[in-house]
């Protein structure tokens, strides 16, 4: 029998699927030639300054205690509550006893407290080296029923604090040429959920902030990526799905816990080490997250929203979430402080580093916020 020609269909499908299988196969390739890269080159902190926010509890004291077991010099610890941070010294001096814990009750969302401490700390041990953005809040209201109080609150504690603290901490690593910073956001960064309006904007707002940092660093030739081995500033940003933490205690699995589970939060911690070591830039977590990135890129709004919402249950992990229940602080606890504390200070250029317009190479920033 003779044998059956293609039809055009046929042809062109052969034709696109060729491109298509190399295209995924060098992705492939190149995906696994770069985690073996990673692997085989582990940056080292032994020696040096590493500051932690929010390590009163949680994740930051997690990250604090994994940080201790670096070899590192002083490790620096903040947060609202002093007796908790206290305690969390206590644990890590008992199994580091090499290591100088330094502890202060610092509001993250007051900068003229982060520009105070900067100063104190450049006199008492030198630059920080390692900046861990983890302090954040969350209150789980719909938004009609947050108050200007409640998103201007958290917007300065998950947000803006990354920007006073940076502007604090960066210039000593611009001027060593050596440095990392390490933002915790959260998968709440790359898809809405309602009642987290707050919260979402927030770890966005966090998320662009790492990325943008990374891009201005690298146009400057003071990223990691694009200076000599060892030299430059690394950029880090973490993005965990809900963590088995107070903050998150009571939500709901979603439609597939077996694709996308509640993280333990010791997982999360090896995996930001892990991540800070290989000097990654975006981690996300659990790897099946990935897939919003690829879905929103892709899929019409419509059809996104059925397969995120509907099918697979993103939006019910939050019904029934109660902050209050948590055993933590909740918003409207700190909101009420800092009212009867004035608030967040207005701004004072001069609490600023006095080199921060001009470091190493030439300018940083040109102007203030």
């Amino acid at each position: 029998m003779p044998a059956k020609k293609s039809s055009p269909t046929q042809k062109k499908s052969l034709l696109t699927s060729k491109p298509l299988l190399l295209l995924s196969t060098s992705l492939a390739a190149s995906y696994f030639l770069h985690q073996s890269y990673l692997a085989a080159h582990k940056k080292s902190f032994q020696g040096e300054n590493v500051l932690v926010t929010g390590a009163s509890s949680g994740i930051g004291a997690l990250l604090a205690k994994r940080f201790a077991k670096e070899k590192i010099a002083n490790l620096v610890l903040i947060a609202r509550s002093l007796p908790q941070l206290h305690e969390v010294k206590k644990e890590i001096q008992k199994e580091h006893p090499h290591v100088n814990v330094i502890v202060e009750s610092v509001d993250v969302a007051n900068k003229d407290q982060i520009y105070d401490f900067q100063k104190k700390l450049s006199r008492e041990i030198g630059d920080i080296g390692v900046l861990i953005l983890n302090a954040g809040i969350v209150s789980g209201k719909k938004f009609l029923e947050q108050t200007d109080a409640d998103a201007e609150r958290l917007m300065q504690v998950n947000t803006m604090s990354h920007f006073y603290l940076t502007r604090a901490f960066l210039p000593g690593m611009l001027k060593r040429n050596k440095g990392h910073i390490i933002t915790i956001a959260s998968v709440a960064a790359t898809i809405g959920v309602g009642r987290m309006t707050d919260y979402g904007a927030s770890k966005f707002g966090a998320f662009a902030f790492n990325e943008a940092l990374r891009a201005e660093l690298r146009s400057m030739g003071r990223h990691a990526s694009n200076a000599k081995r060892g030299e430059g500033v690394q950029v880090l940003c973490m993005c965990p799905y809900y963590i088995d933490t107070g903050m998150f205690k009571n939500v709901q699995n979603n439609n597939v816990p077996f694709l996308i589970p509640i993280l333990k939060p010791d997982d999360v911690v090896e995996r930001t080490m892990l991540g800070a070591k290989r000097c990654e830039q975006l981690v996300v977590m659990p790897y099946s997250c990935w897939s919003i990135f690829i879905a929103r890129g892709l899929l019409p709004g419509k059809i996104f929203d059925k397969i995120m919402y509907d099918v697979l249950g993103v939006q019910k992990t939050i019904q029934g979430f109660d902050h209050s229940k948590t055993g933590r602080a909740s918003i409207h606890d700190t909101v009420k402080t800092d009212r009867a504390t004035g608030g967040p200070s207005s701004d004072r250029s001069s609490h600023l580093p006095q080199d921060y317009a001009t470091v190493g190479r030439g300018p940083v920033i040109q102007s203030r916020m």
